[in-house]
């Protein structure tokens, strides 16, 4: 369309965009292809169990479980479960955007943001179905609230 204006604020967001489309791509790219571990099996046993004398038993606090018991009911398999760690590495590349550009400036945010979606142990860890993954995004969110 010759003349068409895009939106400023398309404009002013397009680059976090990318860095969260990089993000997920590099989080999901062969996910149903890695090996299965023990923690992610424990993980998907704790999930599946509706005793809460087993969710009890372990060290991990028990809201990832709970997350997680919900996320099965939609669907599973090991996809599913890994799923949902992508879905907590992709967000806290968000949060760490926000944080860096209410602690710094917008474009500190961009450079923290695009550095941790390429990470590797972030991403790595992004990957797997394992319960401290869940609060990589609450740390920064909570001095997100703070700052």
């Amino acid at each position: 369309m010759v003349g068409a204006r895009v939106p400023k604020r398309l404009v002013l967001h397009l680059p976090l965009l990318a860095i969260l489309l990089m993000a997920l791509l590099t989080r999901s790219y062969h996910l149903g292809h890695l090996g299965f571990w023990y923690d992610e099996g424990a993980s998907a046993y704790m999930a599946e169990a509706v005793r809460a004398n087993v969710w009890t038993n372990d060290v991990h606090p028990p809201l990832y479980i709970a997350v997680l018991a919900a996320w099965g009911s939609v669907a599973d398999g090991d996809l599913w479960l890994r799923s949902l760690s992508v879905v907590f590495g992709v967000a806290t590349v968000a949060v760490v955007y926000a944080l860096g550009g209410a602690l710094l400036t917008r474009s500190a945010g961009l450079w923290a943001a695009a550095l941790l979606s390429v990470t590797y142990f972030q991403v790595k860890y992004s990957r797997r179905g394992l319960t401290p993954r869940s609060s990589s995004a609450v740390a920064p969110s909570s001095l997100r609230l703070v700052a």
